[in-house]
This record gives structure tokens, sequence and C-alpha cells, in this order.
């Protein structure tokens, strides 16, 4: 099974960050990533650099207490497996962006994916939205979703004892 759900993206406006070097130290704190390489990217003379997808809560909440002009957030879809590698090898995997790389991911990526539009968002010198436009809204289209009839009890025991075969013969790998 795999399971789409919304996570936080963090990105800077690096013309916009007047300390630069403060401002990666505090960053380097809460998202565990080195201060070299975070001031490297606020450094860049780029309108949009992405500096950390995929935030947990606590990095999220952490950030926006900081309110510092130039960062700002991107809600993003997560490609989530609640069985962890349970018919990993048939379901596929995604990358970052959903782009599906393997598998009924891969096979069926146009008819999951569906269609996003985007807002253009205006704000203020201290990082307050004054204005927002929604573009291709009416485009919008939720992805579609596909049900397998694989019973996952019997794929557990089938993968399990395969699992087990494999180990007890030293075996490279094995199917079923």
């Amino acid at each position: 099974a795999a399971v789409s759900t919304p996570v936080n993206s963090l990105y800077a406006d690096p013309p916009l960050i007047n300390d630069k070097e403060n401002c990666a130290k505090i960053l380097s704190e809460i998202i565990k990533i080195p201060y070299e390489d975070l001031l490297k990217k606020l450094q860049k003379d780029k309108r949009f650099v992405w500096l950390k997808r995929d935030l947990v809560d606590d990095e999220f909440e952490a950030i926006k207490k900081i309110k510092y002009q130039g960062l700002d957030f991107i809600k993003e879809e997560k490609r989530f497996y609640p069985n962890g590698m349970m018919l990993s090898h048939l379901v596929g995997v995604t990358d970052i962006d959903e782009l599906g790389l393997e598998g009924i991911e891969k096979k069926f990526n146009s008819f999951l994916k569906g269609k996003k539009g985007f807002e253009t968002v205006l704000k203020d010198g201290v990082n307050n939205k004054i204005y927002s436009e929604y573009k291709d809204w009416e485009a919008v289209k939720d992805g579609n979703n596909i049900y397998l009839t694989i019973d996952p009890f019997i794929q557990f025991s089938a993968e399990k004892t395969l699992d087990e075969a494999i180990s007890k013969w030293s075996a490279k790998g094995g199917c079923a």
C-alpha cells in the first residue's frame, strides 16, 4: 500500500535575507544540515533555493517561530508506505517529487498523480502575505487510486517464509 500525505518543505529567497550567516547558523541547529552547506545556498544569487524538503513537525514549528524574511514553506505531498517493504517490488517507489520510479508507481504515474495549480504570493517586509492569486485552479484534479486485490496476510506469510529460506540456504535471492 502507498498513501500520499502532506508535508512542509523549506525554501529561501536569498536576496531577501539580510544576515545570511546568522540565518544559516539558526537553521543549521533546527534542520541538522551543516552550517557551511546552508550558507552556500543562502549566498546564491537566485530567487528560489530549496533548503530542506519534507520537514518534520518540530522543525516546521521551530522555523515558523523565527520568522526570518526570505524563508518560506511549500506544502508538498510525500509518498508513505505503511506496510514498509511488503509488496515493495510490485508497488514500487516514487522520488521526492512523487514521480513513479518503479512498479505500479511508475506504470500508472500519470493516473495516480493528478494535476496541481499554483499560487502567486506577494509578501510585505516582515513576511506577511498581503496578496495571493491562484493560477490554473480550475485545472486542479486529485490523483486517482488503485486498489490491489492481494491479501496482506498471505503476502506477509509468503515474504516471511521466503526470507527465512533465503537466510537458511545463504541464497542471493528468491521469488514466490
